[in-house]
């Protein structure tokens, strides 16, 4: 009875799970950097580590369930993610075989959202008004590491020749794509660290000239346009509107207007204007200095609206983001819709439809991260997840509003826009692990009310 107590303590605290959590952030980049310098072969240790992570994952969350003898709800929303997750690959009927162990390549498996969930689950251990931090600066750290090799890819100096898909629109635009393999992948990275540093730089007391953070936002900035995406032009709209959101609900409660005798930080709203300051002139640069990274970008935008308003074909929307979601959605129609195509088969999408002839592109991204878990894991596991976000954002809401203590009101702030930043370009970016796991960390964090 004492070692299962020693054990249940130390896999239950705060700083065993923020180390675990911090270790597995920083290990995706790292790893990626060692095996493009030193191997040359992209992806291979970041898909063994959340492998083995989720064997990990599952003996941990079992043995805890084991030792504290407790179903609340955030193990029950773990068990059903965990059993969901294994009946869509169970029950599926594949076209194609699919191998257990995928050796490189964005193809997902099953033990990779294993993973994930034993990182939400991790996260929601963690102190959230002092060991946070070290997610915080942890978040930071892997933007500059990505920022860092994307400030030379502007003037195409790679890593590796192997290190990115659709290569020759990168090599033509030279782009920004950090340590990821592509330039949208890069900029579902980039919403959460731009986020990250300007919400950071707002509800901390740091001074309102510290030009430290000045150059840090401006980088965040100018590197998320340089992706030469409409995701990156989006998370950095997203980073925006919840800054300006965030300060008007300062405003009125601090003019008790929205709500009275609520326990508010004291925010400078100051801060806001010097933070779009820096927004529009990292813009300006990037329009002058790199115009093909940005105006093609923009012009996609109002061709994507047009089409919209137009009601014309939606096939070409998005870079045919529309003929893909059209697919998907005739597939859970037609083929499969309580189990779908299994976790890593999306493909099946293509491969089961009569009009794949239509189609210039098979992918294995719904390129919406909700639709993806609709159409690879069926319906009773996409309504499992849409409880679980609404349930982490309403939590975090209230936690913020009924909280004293101020440190903790921070964190959770910087945590929830930066969750929220993400969730608006998950509407049209994918499911990739190089980014996929940091927005699980984001959502345990939210979940949390640990203030001990």
């Amino acid at each position: 009875m004492e070692l299962s107590y020693r054990i249940g303590r130390i896999i239950n605290s705060s700083v065993f799970n923020t180390i675990l959590v911090v270790v597995s952030m920083l290990f995706i980049p790292l790893s990626e950097l060692f095996g493009e310098l030193i191997y040359n072969v992209p992806f291979v240790f970041e898909r063994a580590y959340l492998t083995f992570l989720g064997f990990i994952g599952i003996t941990v969350f079992i043995l805890n369930i084991f030792l504290n003898k407790k179903f609340d709800f955030l193990t029950i929303v773990c068990l059903f993610l965990i059993f969901l997750a294994g009946i869509s690959v169970a029950f599926s009927n594949p076209t194609q075989p699919i191998p257990f162990f995928i050796i490189t390549g964005h193809v997902e498996e099953v033990f990779h959202y294993y993973a994930y969930f034993f990182l939400f689950y991790s996260s929601t251990k963690i102190n959230m008004s002092n060991d946070v931090k070290f997610i915080i600066i942890s978040f930071i750290a892997i933007g500059l590491i990505h920022n860092f090799f994307g400030v030379f890819q502007l003037f195409g100096l790679r890593l590796s020749d192997i290190s990115y898909n659709n290569k020759e629109s990168h090599e033509q635009l030279r782009c920004i794509y950090g340590l990821t393999s592509n330039c949208n992948f890069y900029a579902g990275l980039a919403t959460i660290v731009t986020s990250i540093a300007c919400i950071t730089y707002f509800v901390k007391k740091i001074p309102i000239f510290d030009y430290k953070w000045f150059f840090l936002i401006f980088i965040m900035f100018f590197c998320a346009l340089c992706s030469s995406t409409r995701l990156g032009i989006l998370g950095v709209a997203a980073t925006l509107f919840f800054l300006l959101t965030l300060g008007t609900i300062t405003f009125l409660l601090k003019k008790n207007i929205l709500v009275k005798n609520v326990s508010w930080p004291e925010f400078n709203l100051n801060k806001i204007p010097v933070i779009i300051i820096i927004s529009v002139t990292s813009c300006l640069l990037v329009y002058v200095a790199f115009p093909q990274l940005l105006i093609p970008s923009l012009s996609e935008f109002s061709n994507d609206i047009n089409d919209l308003s137009s009601n014309k074909n939606i096939d070409n929307l998005g870079s045919l983001r529309g003929q893909v979601w059209r697919f998907s959605i005739e597939y859970l129609l037609n083929v499969n819709f309580l189990t779908g195509t299994g976790i890593g088969n999306f493909i099946d999408v293509f491969l089961t439809n009569p009009r794949m002839h239509e189609s210039p592109q098979i992918v294995h991204f719904a390129h919406n991260e909700y639709l993806h878990i609709f159409v690879t894991q069926g319906i009773f596991a996409f309504i499992t997840y849409m409880i679980l976000y609404a349930t982490c954002v309403i939590k975090s809401i209230k936690s913020i509003l009924c909280s004293t203590n101020e440190s903790f009101k921070q964190f959770k702030i910087i945590c929830l826009v930066a969750l929220l930043c993400y969730m608006t370009q998950a509407f049209f970016n994918c499911n990739i692990f190089e980014t996929y796991l940091y927005f699980w960390i984001l959502l345990g964090l939210s979940y949390s009310n640990n203030q001990s």
